[in-house]
């Protein structure tokens, strides 16, 4: 399944779309308006219809062919709109689909919508081009796609419209254009969208040795950053303190015991990845009882905090060496 974040615009909160959001489909779905744009949705809105797309789109989304918001609006927190990406045509060129609720499309939402939804697509996400179809008749949404860089390539006949057969013109926006069109009119989305990231609280420790060597743990094969160098720590579960945290971490992973009050507050480190944002309070610690042993795989090595930056270590790890080093 792909992972595409909730996020926020000025106005707007695009959260992944779930089965809770069927009366809302339902209500948006059901207006002329809206079916008279879209090849796929018939108007009147026969029974049952909604809730048979929306699984369809939830078991897409399962197998990664498909991924969908629905747009609220900030101040009232209601469902005004939707959007999507599909993956079916090709891995390398999605397909963006959009709609608004009537009442809210003279608000400019749809542009601050898909705007931030291609910057999330191209600058997060590294796509290169991304495709959208509309009928020839749909002239509001040309428009937009036109003010967001989208050419028009090809014009066609479908026959799969609910409505039998119809002109249907296909655009394209390469990440090139999106980027110039952008910046050159200052649309919504210039600064891209804002994701909303989970904070995940790890605490960690600087073991120091008689003889002043400091404690590093490679991780091992099979997780994430493989390879990598890392002070010994771990996540702070729900109910711990950092420091409760790092006493269980120790003995779980190397085998050694101290206590809270052997921990002594030095730094923190706080870094986004792209899945979470990482706040890290380090500590150091001299007093221990036992010889730390690899419980988990990694490896292990002593090391002079002038050596440090011989260890490749996760990027938000890295900007504490110097610190490290001047410490000590």
């Amino acid at each position: 399944m792909r992972n595409y974040p909730n996020f926020q615009t000025d106005r707007l909160r695009l959260r992944n779309l779930t089965a809770n959001d069927l009366p809302a489909l339902t209500e948006i779905w059901s207006f002329k308006e809206i079916a008279e744009w879209s090849k796929s949705i018939p108007h009147p809105l026969p029974t049952d219809f909604a809730k048979t797309y929306l699984t369809k789109k939830l078991s897409a989304g399962e197998k990664g062919d498909f991924v969908s918001f629905i747009l609220e609006d900030k101040e009232t927190n209601q469902p005004i709109g939707y959007a999507d990406f599909i993956f079916e045509e090709s891995e390398e060129t999605p397909e963006i689909s959009f709609f608004m609720h009537p009442d809210h499309q003279s608000r400019g939402l749809m542009s601050e919508a898909v705007s931030n939804l291609l910057a999330l697509a191209f600058d997060h996400f590294g796509f290169k081009q991304i495709c959208a179809y509309a009928r020839v008749e749909n002239l509001a949404s040309q428009k937009l796609m036109s003010k967001l860089g989208f050419i028009c390539e090809r014009e066609f006949l479908d026959n799969e419209s609910v409505r039998g057969e119809e002109m249907i013109r296909r655009f394209l926006v390469t990440t090139e254009a999106f980027k110039t069109t952008r910046l050159r009119d200052g649309c919504a989305g210039a600064n891209g969208p804002q994701l909303e990231i989970p904070t995940l609280l790890v605490s960690a420790v600087i073991l120091v040795d008689t003889d002043d060597r400091i404690l590093l743990a490679r991780r091992p094969e099979g997780k994430s950053m493989a390879g990598l160098w890392e002070f010994p720590g771990g996540k702070v579960e729900t109910g711990e303190t950092p420091e409760t945290a790092l006493v269980r971490e120790l003995n779980e992973e190397l085998g050694i015991s101290t206590k809270n009050s052997c921990l002594a507050p030095f730094t923190f480190a706080s870094h986004s990845y792209p899945k979470f944002h990482l706040l890290m309070p380090l500590y150091i610690c001299r007093i221990w009882e036992g010889t730390p042993q690899p419980r988990e795989g990694q490896k292990l090595a002593w090391v002079r905090a002038n050596k440090l930056q011989d260890y490749p270590m996760p990027p938000a790890d890295e900007p504490l060496i110097a610190m490290i080093r001047d410490f000590f």
